[in-house]
């Protein structure tokens, strides 16, 4: 349905399990699921697409969908790109981002990812793995991202595991970038 801003998220979400990929929400999706909500144009999934055989089924699930690649991005000797960039030619979110987890880091954060109600059930990073994952981005707006899924955790009695942001902050070498958002939060 052109109107549903969900139906991208339902259905990257059933072409991943017919293609069995495990997935996990990322992006300003996955900050709405641990902060008061903001608007955002596309849908970010980190997913576990361990050969060119997968990476094939799945393009071939989100084609049956609708969804077809529009760019790849990434070293052309690898079997499996770095990013997927899909796009749905109708509805209200049509852009979709694919980062195979080819870390320790993504992998960890897909694996560990929770059920989360979005509108609809779907698996998303934890708010440790989220925040990681805006470090790394290092935009403005991801920055503000973090702030805000800090506080609204504080709020909420579920403060964040600094520990283990901490950890993959050091392994990405964005510890400063750490410090800097901790120090807007405290301010």
């Amino acid at each position: 349905m052109a109107d549903d801003p969900l139906a991208l998220l339902r259905d990257a979400g059933a072409a991943c399990a017919e293609a069995a990929i495990r997935h996990a929400v990322i992006g300003a999706v996955a900050r709405n699921a641990w902060a008061t909500p903001r608007a955002t144009a596309d849908l970010d999934l980190a997913a576990i697409v361990p050969d060119r055989a997968a990476c094939d089924r799945l393009v071939a699930a989100l084609a049956a969908r609708g969804i077809a690649v529009r760019r790849t991005a990434g070293d052309a000797a690898d079997d499996v790109p770095d990013l997927l960039r899909l796009e749905r030619p109708t509805g209200i979110v049509r852009r979709l981002d694919i980062l195979p987890a080819k870390t320790p880091f993504e992998v960890e954060a897909v694996t560990l990812a929770v059920l989360a109600d979005l509108g609809c059930s779907a698996r998303v990073v934890t708010p440790e793995h989220l925040i990681v994952y805006k470090l790394i981005a290092g935009r403005p707006h991801d920055l503000e991202d973090i702030v805000e899924v800090i506080r609204t955790r504080e709020l909420d009695g579920r403060p964040i595991d600094e520990g283990l942001v901490r950890r993959w902050a050091t392994e990405w070498d964005i510890v400063e970038r750490l410090e800097d958002v901790l120090g807007r939060d405290r301010a």
